[in-house]
């Protein structure tokens, strides 16, 4: 083999090593006050220490917070993308003397991946008193109308994920893979007393296509019983996203990911 080969072979090597890990950092919720990407479509949202309270709001359904993390035409139709990221919550409760359907319990926030017409979410649901349960996960889709969403579907995936007490903290961990038309996601939950699902759930959102050359953005979107507030204390988020060579490949290391960060964690504890 030449030499000029085994440096070419060498090259592609570490371009295909640099896109699977990929640096991240990690923004306190006021930090996300000063980012250019950053908006609040609800228009409800203010500063408590270091985090970010959203809300309550003031439409149903609507986006508290929006996060741009492709511009149109970063990605192209048919590329095959993964795109992690966290978020730091802590549960408040919610104002019922506003909207609260089950009391200072309700907190159901939805966290949405949109390509500007539709949502992938996954919602963390209170439980509590109203299901007999102790909080749940459910994976859906949404129509993006811009302020708000709509559902189309909605499925349950988990039960007595672990959710904490009014005042404990939680933290989600997303994986989206997708490509045209074609969107899995992975998400983990835990909790700051080392609770949460066993392992992470894998859901394949087949109801709604999907374009990756439009803007794409993550964020919250309100359940619709307006005396909820999320505080957002973190988020931390890719530093770079390199589109994937073959993206099963990546998918798998997503879930690896993921799996290690929660390994992690109940090491540090």
């Amino acid at each position: 083999m030449s030499k000029i080969l085994k440096a070419l072979l060498i090259t592609i090597m570490i371009l295909f090593a640099s896109q699977k890990v990929n640096a991240t950092t990690t923004f306190s919720g006021s930090d996300l006050l000063s980012l250019s990407n950053v908006t609040f479509p609800d228009g409800s949202y203010s500063i408590d220490g270091s985090s970010l309270l959203l809300g309550p709001p003031n439409t149903s359904k609507s986006k508290m917070i929006d996060i741009n993390i492709f511009s149109a035409g970063d990605l192209t139709p048919n590329q095959s993308t993964t795109y992690e990221y966290s978020m730091d919550l802590t549960r408040i409760a919610c104002d019922d003397t506003i909207n609260c359907n089950s009391g200072d319990i309700d907190h159901d926030p939805i966290f949405y991946l949109s390509d500007g017409s539709n949502m992938y979410t996954w919602e963390v649901v209170n439980g509590g008193a109203a299901t007999g349960t102790n909080g749940q996960l459910i994976a859906g889709e949404y129509l993006d109308n811009g302020l708000t969403g709509s559902i189309i579907n909605r499925s349950i995936r988990a039960n007595n994920i672990g959710l904490p007490v009014i005042g404990g903290d939680y933290t989600v961990d997303f994986s989206f893979s997708f490509s045209n038309s074609s969107v899995t996601s992975i998400i983990d939950f835990s909790n700051d007393t080392g609770g949460g699902i066993p392992n992470p759930l894998v859901f394949n959102h087949a109801f709604l296509g999907f374009d990756p050359s439009q803007s794409l953005s993550i964020g919250i979107l309100n359940e619709g019983n307006l005396g909820e507030t999320y505080q957002l204390n973190s988020i931390t988020l890719p530093l770079t996203v390199v589109p994937e060579p073959i993206s099963s490949i990546l998918f798998i290391v997503g879930g690896a990911t993921l799996g290690f960060r929660r390994f992690r964690k109940k090491f540090k504890k």
